[in-house]
């Protein structure tokens, strides 16, 4: 009966290894189109979790910052910090091409700029003239690239756009009515990124646990012979 146990064990754990290192081998996909999942006013990145594991240095990944206001609007803005350990920015624009998806059909002035100095990527659009962008309205706005730097352990950060968000032009992160003197209030959705250490922390355990049967299944044996 005890070997019996015993030899479940181990085919347990050893099933167990071979699972996270085949879900380990797979390597996490980002969607660019947001799914819009807020309704009310808001500013928000997509994805809003990504977990990156250390065989993932030197992988590129892209997020989408996205929309949705019941106004309208005549111009937007967004300064998104990172942390240069963790992800470096490559490259960002906007989502059709020289507009956003958002002011699609509209001509518009939009700029982007990475400041590595100071960790942020900074994207602006403005309509022209009389223009402007009517309401009830969704959209995305612009796209980034990042290049994974680093994993360390137990360093969760954020692409954070709400540091400086507000409802003035003292802010860097902000929406702009029609009437385009009026910052309208909305709320800024950050993206967390994770490292992934799961997977490299059970799998000693489970190894161990896998030596731990076997050497108990070797002692028992031998008493059997005594």
């Amino acid at each position: 009966m005890n070997k019996r146990l015993t030899t479940i064990a181990i085919g347990t754990v050893a099933s167990s290894l071979l699972v996270l290192l085949l879900a380990a081998a797979i390597a996490p996909t980002y969607a660019d189109t947001p799914s819009f999942p807020h309704n009310a006013d808001a500013m928000w990145i997509e994805p809003a979790s990504i977990s990156l594991t250390p065989s993932m240095v030197g992988q590129l990944f892209n997020v989408t910052g996205a929309l949705n206001m019941t106004e309208e609007i005549y111009a937007w803005q967004t300064k998104m910090f990172f942390n240069q350990t963790l992800v470096n920015c490559t490259r960002a624009g906007f989502t059709s091409g020289a507009t956003s998806n958002y002011f699609k059909g509209h001509t518009t002035t939009a700029t982007t700029s990475i400041n590595y100095a100071q960790s942020f990527v900074s994207l602006f659009e403005t309509a022209m003239g009389l223009d402007l962008i009517p309401g009830p309205h969704n959209g995305t706005l612009f796209w980034t690239e990042f290049t994974i730097v680093s994993v360390p352990a137990n360093l969760n950060t954020v692409l954070n756009i709400s540091r400086e968000a507000g409802t003035n032009s003292s802010y860097s992160t902000w929406v702009l009515f029609s009437d385009s003197s009026t910052f309208l209030p909305f709320t800024p959705y950050d993206a967390i990124i994770t490292p992934e250490f799961s997977t490299i922390l059970i799998l000693p355990a489970l190894m161990a646990a896998t030596a731990g049967a076997l050497i108990v299944s070797k002692r028992m044996s031998r008493k059997k012979l005594k």
